[in-house]
């Protein structure tokens, strides 16, 4: 005869209650432990995944610097020609209203210009 079977139901259906129980807490623990233990491995990771990307970015700056005091050490001068088309360009582009992005703003000085009814800047809707 089993150990299981000499139990009187209720002390059956208590030692039942104690394994579900028992289980539970054990599975709790395990999960607890391991998210525990992957949220420090993934901070981890993340820390020295950003730590990298931070030098990266540093070197990437550096070269950039460096690159623009190589290209301005061989770029000619502007003409004195050439800064007053430049000049007349960059008031051109102001008073159109184009941002960088070279698209019109709403706020700018010339609306019906005959300039931009010939090249708009907008495709026709």
């Amino acid at each position: 005869m089993s150990s299981w079977s000499r139990l009187l139901p209720r002390q059956r259906m208590h030692a039942t209650w104690g394994l579900i129980c028992g289980a539970i807490v054990f599975g709790t623990v395990v999960k607890v432990g391991t998210f525990s233990f992957m949220r420090e491995s993934f901070k981890k990771e993340s820390e020295r995944s950003t730590q990298k990307g931070m030098e990266r970015l540093k070197e990437a700056r550096e070269y950039a610097h460096q690159a623009a005091v190589e290209r301005e050490k061989h770029m000619p001068e502007l003409t004195e020609e050439q800064e007053e088309q430049m000049k007349r360009y960059l008031k051109l582009v102001n008073q159109h209203g184009m941002n960088k992005l070279s698209q019109i703003q709403d706020d700018n000085e010339c609306k019906g210009c005959p300039l931009l009814s010939k090249f708009p800047l907008r495709p026709p809707q």
